[in-house]
């Protein structure tokens, strides 16, 4: 019987330390310790803590749950106090495995989950970090360790667990360490605490006289010049005169300060008649009391606060109310109204209290720290030590002289000297926190303008002005967010400067950063508002537009090449430039950013190995396939040498006299182990960009050289053998040296050698090119213009030129016969030819017609697959030995 009246005992005991519990921790956390502008502390999470010790982790989540659901709708807390629960369980569970250990658990929850969980919804809401929001992190790591150790020091010394009937009473012993480290802590923590209560409550009622203060000087010195206003005046005041207005808004002007308060004058019925800002219009009515909580602070003062809403930071609040001082003008039927923001005195404020919350946690670190040294030797003194520091604040505060303990033994005296070092720390807080006002608004000044140039230098290009990479990364990441929920689609264009190397290397860098310069204003000017122009680096620039569709694309692109129509005169020269587009579009082409980058990069390479002077080029995949097979040829170029992956076909030349061969033009040929045989259409521009053809082209004449040599030797025909050569080895020094190494190696007379070139070669230094060409032919060895007809010479250059040959190109020759115009054009540029004696060659003969034709307009050579094919040179070396084509010649030459 006694055991159950004993269990019923304890259940109803626990009941009511629960309820206890629950009680308590709904009235402190509705009598929160506000210190000022929506900065408190709350001890609510004392209880909460308690009751998860006490009764275990779910009895303790739902006290939690009920404290938290009392906050939200009848106090109005904000919600992210939610938080308060993952400590509660948090705590609870580390707490229940390993008990004792209350702060340190506490601990290692707000540094790992809770600030980082606080500060990202704050920048959720905000999207910037403010001295306000490290104010509110330090505050809610300062309140939650407060209250652990709160809670772990009544767990300790106070028999709860027995009270509550969970354990037997027993002789209860105490750790040193403990005893030392609590009693360190709570030096520290405790007159901290009443320091900046004091130091709150003091700085408030500072603000509220000198905002006082402030308001009635300024209203008093409104009221005299208004009370010099005569009888004429004051009438027009009551009429509502137009120029007594004016008068009224030139005085509100000349006191109003937009840094500390706003002026506001209206009649008897709260009509504004002056103000000084357009948010209050002529005849509005100033109901500033409505939608605000208003508190008369003195006569005619009043604090007015926005209604209290749901917020992120609890400081929002004060951060829109204000300080306003009502006056009424005796002789007139006005009020004038000194409106003062809180929010300037919020800002001083928790500045100061920032950097004392930083002291404090600093402190309460070392105090720790101390705390645990100590705890390894025995200790005197402490109580003294206690009583040096018990009001120590208000103290400071007063001035007054400490008399700090003395001891010998060492560590006292190093806790002594802590205490003293905290106390000067204090005062000099102190000190700091009267002088904060007075730097603010210069730090303020100063830290504005550093991150305006901060941020120029962070984001925008320093030649041009326009957006750098950085800032296009930022849009584009953004803006395809946007484009992804809309849905709407983006073009992204890359565009690059054509030929912008050769300037540079020619003219100088200087002036190439004038021709970006100038490039980049043009292109600005010519795109619409819609778009936004990024130069991200060297001759690189990007467009991007925003709900763009390809015929918008497509327009943007060519106002680009109108724009650079006209020459760019710099250093009094013209200079004309052209510009390669890769254009992409989202979510089309890819629903990456890197995607959508790639691809436009992608088809701006394509849309410059067009080789137009101004070409644009949407993204297709096929691109990509084009582009995979280039980087595999491009790669494979390295390699085709050293693993004997190119071979030289041969192709004859036929003498339309006799039919006999008369000449030999070795073709390069690749065999690639995976893409299999490549056109030397692929892989020739690609070598010529990668300066692998010099290496190429000097095998091919050492090869062809080399077997030619050879088949004269074995007693076939003595023709000579015809090589290409690539127009980029005029710009090097030593062709003439390559040329001699083939023919000294292979022993191949000069007169067996002929050197094809295009028309290329003489786009650019024609003189040094016919320079380089004599001094070959001085040598007995043939040049021969290859594909005549389709490039940059004309006829009438062709007297200038040292050539021996002329090949017409197939274009001349196909379907000559059905095109009398073309026939005409070939039949004259043969008989020209024939004028400077030079022989003619029509290549790519491919029917009996075109043979016969040629042959009847003098041709001297026919070259073809209506002949042969080009062939390896076992192959060759049988056509060879047979020699002569005599039996396809039908028709004959016309002398």
């Amino acid at each position: 019987m006694k055991t159950i009246q004993s269990l019923l005992q304890n259940k109803a005991r626990l009941t009511l330390g629960y309820l206890l519990c629950i009680a308590l921790a709904l009235l402190f956390e509705a009598s929160e310790l506000h210190l000022i502008y929506g900065i408190a502390f709350s001890f609510s999470s004392i209880f909460l803590l308690f009751a998860v010790s006490l009764f275990g982790v779910r009895l303790g989540l739902l006290a939690g749950v009920i404290t938290q659901l009392f906050s939200f709708f009848f106090l109005h807390h904000p919600a992210f106090e939610w938080i308060g629960l993952l400590e509660i369980a948090g705590v609870g569970l580390l707490n229940r495995k390993k008990p004792g250990r209350l702060l340190v658990w506490d601990s290692i929850y707000w540094l790992l989950i809770g600030l980082p969980l606080m500060f990202a919804i704050y920048y959720g809401f905000y999207k910037f970090v403010s001295d306000e929001l490290i104010l509110m992190l330090l505050f809610a790591l300062s309140n939650g360790l407060f209250n652990a150790l709160i809670v772990d020091i009544l767990l300790k010394y106070l028999p709860l667990f027995h009270w509550f009937g969970l354990v037997k009473e027993r002789e209860r012993t105490y750790s040193y360490s403990k005893v030392l480290f609590h009693l360190s802590i709570m030096a520290v923590a405790l007159p901290s605490l009443l320091y900046i209560v004091m130091n709150s409550w003091y700085s408030e009622k500072l603000s509220i006289q000198n905002s006082r203060q402030l308001a009635v000087n300024t209203a008093n010195s409104i009221n005299q010049e208004l009370n010099q206003w005569g009888a004429e005046n004051i009438l027009g005041i009551r009429l509502k005169g137009r120029i007594q207005v004016g008068y009224l808004q030139e005085l509100v002007n000349k006191y109003t300060s937009e840094q500390l308060f706003r002026i506001v004058i209206t009649d008897r019925s709260n009509n504004v008649l002056a103000a000084d800002r357009q948010s209050y219009k002529l005849n509005q009515i100033y109901d500033w009391k409505s939608g605000n909580n208003v508190v008369g602070l003195d006569d005619n003062f009043y604090q007015v606060l926005p209604d209290r809403e749901t917020a992120a930071l609890p400081a929002q609040q004060w951060r829109e109310g204000s300080y306003i001082y009502e006056n009424a003008v005796a002789r007139m039927p006005l009020h004038v109204y000194i409106d003062i923001p809180i929010r300037h005195y919020q800002v001083s404020v928790f500045a100061q209290y920032l950097s004392q919350l930083w002291y404090l946690l600093l402190f309460a670190a070392a105090a720790a720290a101390t705390a645990l040294y100590l705890s390894r030797v025995l200790v005197h003194g402490l109580s003294k030590l206690a009583t040096s520091t018990t009001d120590l604040p208000e103290k400071l505060k007063q001035m007054k002289e400490i008399e700090w303990p003395s001891s010998r033994v060492s560590e006292i005296t190093s806790l002594t000297y802590n205490f003293r070092q905290m106390s000067l720390n204090l005062m000099s807080m102190f000190h700091q926190a009267q002088d904060m006002n007075q730097r603010l608004q210069e730090q303020t000044d100063k830290l504005r303008l550093s991150e305006e140039k901060l941020h120029q230098l962070a984001f925008y290009d320093i030649l041009t002005g326009l957006p750098n990479r950085l800032y296009f990364t930022t849009y584009l990441q953004s803006l395809l967010l946007e484009a992804a929920q809309a849905p709407k689609q983006v073009a992204v264009m890359f565009a690059d400067l054509n030929r912008f190397k050769q300037i540079n290397d020619t003219l100088g860098h200087d002036i190439g950063d004038l021709l970006l310069k100038e490039i980049g204003e043009r292109f600005a000017r010519s795109v619409e508002e819609s778009c936004k122009l990024f130069r991200i680096g060297g001759d690189e620039f990007v467009i991007v537009i925003e709900d763009a569709s390809d015929a918008k694309a497509a327009a943007v692109a060519r106002s680009m090449f109108a724009a650079l129509e006209e020459p760019i005169r710099l250093m009094e020269s013209p200079l004309y430039s052209s510009v390669s587009i890769g254009i992409s579009m989202f979510p089309r082409d890819g629903d990456t950013m890197e995607t959508i980058v790639k691809n436009a990069d992608m088809a701006m390479y394509f849309a410059k190995s067009v080789g137009c002077s101004n070409s644009y080029q949407f993204y297709e995949e096929e691109l990509k396939i084009r582009f995979s097979e280039e980087m595999m040829i491009d790669n494979g170029i390295q390699e085709a040498l050293s693993n004997h992956q190119l071979t030289l076909h041969y192709q004859p030349k036929v003498d339309t006299v006799t039919g006999a061969i008369s000449g030999i033009e070795a073709l390069v040929r690749w065999e690639h182990p995976e893409l299999g045989r490549i056109s030397p259409d692929k892989f020739i521009p690609l070598a010529e960009r990668s300066g692998i053809i010099y290496k190429i082209d000097e095998w091919v004449l050492k090869e062809a050289c080399r077997q030619n040599k050879a088949w004269q030797d074995e007693g076939l025909p003595k023709v000579p053998v015809a090589v290409n050569i690539s127009p980029l080895h005029f710009s090097q020094t030593n062709l003439l040296d390559m040329i001699h190494g083939a023919l000294e190696e292979s022993g191949l007379e000069e007169s067996y050698l002929t050197l094809e070139i295009t028309e290329g070669v003489f786009i650019e230094n024609v003189e040094l090119v016919i320079g380089i060409i004599s001094r070959i032919r001085e040598r007995g060895i043939h040049i021969s213009i290859d594909d005549f007809g389709t490039g940059y010479s004309s006829l009438n250059q062709l007297q200038r030129l040292p050539i021996s040959h002329v090949k017409l190109d197939r274009s001349f020759i196909r379907d000559i016969g059905g095109e009398p115009k073309k026939a005409a054009v070939a039949k004259a540029i043969i008989e020209l030819a024939h004028s400077m004696n030079m022989t003619v060659v029509a290549e790519g003969v491919e029917t009996a017609e075109e043979s016969e034709y040629f042959t009847r307009c003098r041709c001297d050579e026919l070259q073809g697959y209506y002949f042969s094919r080009p062939l390896p040179a076992p192959e060759f070396s049988r056509l060879l030995q047979r020699g002569n084509y005599a039996g396809l010649f039908a028709g004959g030459r016309t002398d």
